[in-house]
């Protein structure tokens, strides 16, 4: 155990020439197996461990497999001379050598290699980056060794991790555990690679780190195996999961087998029968089980693991006797002998292909599109922790207890906001406030218009208008959505319209529509999605907004609707055609658009000017303490190029949202993104508990180039 540096990862990896990507009929989706595997001792632990590794990669059908506790094998470097043993067999690798114990085996080629963590002080650890494709998405991933000192998982088994002598007694107490496991320097290298990660998270990149971790997970030791595999009472939450966690990373093969219990996934130690016990335990009179082995992806709305096994032996080491596992786990057995003391993990991931792959795009440099480069201080802000100077306006509860929609900010610095009324889910109010101000009487009611996704006012001539989707259909749960037209009403307080007002505009084959305006600019831009392929898939559309608003009158006949039959209504449900007056917009011809996948969270809201779409999504962490909310924007220029993607770093930090009053548990979700000049404000949904009623806010953050 003590020289077990172990490192492995399994990443998706980029498609190429002989590559076994496995799609479904439609090519909407591709199906990518990766192993991880402890060699160990460079295959020499086991007679035959080299003939046996190769074997069994072929064996488990993987197109990507990460190696770790690697040493040269008759004089050459072992990766190189595995890719010659795989030829032989009929199977063509990739692979690169590095100076490190952690080499990877790849179906595809690979684009790039470098160490992002050299080894530290003593702790034989180190991270290895590489950046393949595969279905046109571009994969940073991370292969990790751990020190393997100071295994404190023994401690509440009755030995110690760091002489790994029986004690006395267990030591159960947490905190004197975690004092011996912070003595390694596994903790540290987690944190340097979450700060390193970053610029990758930030230009979309899957990314994924995986490893021997010489170290458990904290979800699989709470309550419900505290009394389990000699933890001897014990609760822990260990670092390095924990870490992972608090840096929206999941741990794949709990995501896939949720339930520690039934499906604990133990990699260490194996029952190999091909050696000695001896040789497989460093705790002979205790039960040593644990899953050591990790898979940790960052989530995205385009990959997501499917399925996930242990490969080898069913057997294990128990109190130095091999005994045959009586989980439920998902075995892929060895085909032949097993090569190594550690069991094996493989994930299958879906991935859903990037459409835009093969176009002229430059994701892989952020801030910059071609010969458009995007650069605002602002922008570069919403990495910037929380602090009172972001808070245009805080904690606003509005009509109802519902959350906002959207907002937008007049020139007068006045907030408006969108929001469903409550539950009755027919209506959208619309509402005005200074900044602060709660609980606002001066709105207007839009009913049947829609979700109410995006919103932007127009001031003209002393008068405001709101620009919304309009004519929403009402779905299966009384919620309304798929806006088929757009409307501009003019803002009338204590004015109720239905369906839709004021000038109406229709795009040709388009549903689920949201307009942007930029008057200063003379921009109109409508938003719809379609699903492409398996894909959901957002077009942007900007057109000369004095054009559209001089499109004459057509008949427009629209897609079924149905609408009303609400108890609070005045309308009984209807289902019908309508045929309505609106302007044409396909009769114009826009000055951009542009079209990209959905992003990793939930879409939330954009905003344009004559060279850039800023595509705000985000997602609440549902009081989840110990989880963060996230929210991103993402800058695309005409060309439908990735200029630059930030994180909101100022909702990460629950305390520091208590502190200031926005949310008690960590609650911020993005509702809504404008940009006025040199400044962006972005909206939020927060919840914040007031005596027995957990209440809905509204929040505006801004984001300025001073």
């Amino acid at each position: 155990m003590r020289k077990l540096i172990i490192c492995v990862l399994l990443f998706l990896l980029g498609s190429g020439e002989g590559s076994m990507l496995r799609a479904t009929k439609s090519s909407a989706t591709v199906f990518l197996k990766a192993l991880q595997m402890n060699i160990w001792k460079g295959g020499s632990g086991v007679e035959g461990a080299v003939d046996m590794i190769a074997d069994e990669i072929i064996h488990s059908g993987a197109d990507v497999v990460f190696l770790n506790e690697l040493s040269d094998y008759k004089g050459e470097n072992f990766i190189l001379y595995m890719i010659k043993e795989l030829k032989q067999r009929g199977h063509t690798f990739y692979g690169t050598e590095t100076s490190l114990s952690v080499g990877i085996l790849t179906r595809y080629p690979i684009e790039e290699q470098r160490i992002v963590c050299p080894p530290g002080k003593g702790s034989n650890g180190a991270v290895v980056r590489v950046l393949l494709s595969v279905a046109g998405r571009k994969v940073a991933a991370y292969a990790t060794h751990l020190d393997y000192r100071h295994y404190a998982c023994y401690m509440p088994r009755g030995y110690n991790g760091s002489t790994w002598k029986k004690m006395d007694a267990p030591v159960t107490d947490e905190a004197t555990v975690l004092e011996m496991n912070r003595k390694a320097y596994r903790e540290e290298t987690i944190a340097d690679f979450l700060q390193k990660v970053q610029p990758d998270i930030e230009q979309g990149y899957a990314v994924l780190l995986g490893g021997d971790f010489n170290e458990p997970s904290h979800l699989d030791w709470q309550n419900d195996t505290k009394d389990l595999w000699n933890h001897n009472g014990a609760v822990v939450n260990w670092d390095c999961s924990r870490l992972l966690y608090e840096g929206g990373f999941k741990d794949a093969y709990r995501v896939v087998h949720p339930n520690p219990v039934t499906h604990p996934g133990f990699t260490f130690p194996a029952g190999n029968k091909a050696v000695s016990v001896d040789k497989l335990t460093w705790a002979p009179e205790a039960d040593e089980r644990d899953r050591i082995d990790f898979i940790y992806y960052y989530p995205t709305t385009f990959m997501t693991p499917e399925k996930a096994w242990v490969v080898g032996p069913e057997y294990s080491v128990i109190k130095s006797e091999i005994r045959k596992e009586k989980t439920r786990d998902r075995f892929l057995r060895p085909k032949g002998g097993w090569p190594t003391d550690h069991k094996a993990v493989m994930v299958s991931f879906k991935l859903k292909p990037d459409l835009n792959a093969g176009k002229e795009k430059t994701k892989t440099k952020p801030l910059t599109a071609g010969a458009t480069t995007f650069k605002a201080n602002y922008f570069d802000k919403l990495s910037a922790p929380l602090s009172n100077g972001l808070l245009y306006s805080k904690a606003v509860y509005l009509k109802r207890n519902r959350i906002i929609q959207c907002m937008d900010v007049a020139t007068n610095g006045e907030i408006y906001y969108v929001q469903i009324a409550g539950t009755d889910e027919h209506q959208l109010n619309v509402l005005k406030a200074a900044p602060n101000v709660t609980k606002p009487t001066n709105y207007m009611v839009l009913e049947y218009f829609g979700h109410g996704t995006n919103m932007a006012i127009e001031e003209t001539d002393g008068e405001t208008y709101v620009w919304i989707g309009s004519h929403g259909n009402k779905g299966k749960d009384g919620a309304y959505g798929g806006s088929q037209t757009v409307s501009r009403v003019k803002y009338e307080p204590g004015k109720k319209v239905q369906l839709a007002g004021g000038d109406i505009f229709h795009l040709k084959g388009t549903r689920n529509i949201h307009p942007a305006v930029n008057p200063g600019k003379d921009l109109l831009g409508v938003q719809y999605s379609k699903n492409i392929s398996g894909v959901n898939t957002r077009f942007f559309v900007i057109y000369r907004l004095s054009e559209a608003m001089k499109l004459p009158l057509t008949d427009v006949k629209l897609s079924s609707l149905k609408y009303g039959g609400e108890l609070s209504g005045d309308v009984p449900e209807t289902s019908m055609e309508l045929t309505v007056r609106a302007k044409e917009l396909s009769q114009l011809q826009p000055l951009y658009e542009i079209s990209v996948p959905d992003g990793e969270l939930y879409f939330q809201g954009y905003d344009i000017d004559d060279q850039f779409v800023y595509y705000y999504e985000g997602i609440g962490n549902d009081n989840k303490v110990d989880t963060p909310s996230r929210a991103c924007v993402r800058v695309y220029d005409k060309n439908g190029q990735l200029c630059g993607q930030r994180k909101v770093a100022a909702i990460a930090d629950v305390n520091k949202l208590k502190e200031l009053g926005l949310a008690d548990r960590g609650y911020m979700e993005a509702e809504g993104i404008k940009i006025k000049g040199d400044v962006m404000y972005i909206g939020f949904a927060s919840r914040k508990m007031n005596g027995k009623s957990d209440e809905r806010l509204a929040n505006v953050l801004r984001y300025t180039n001073d």
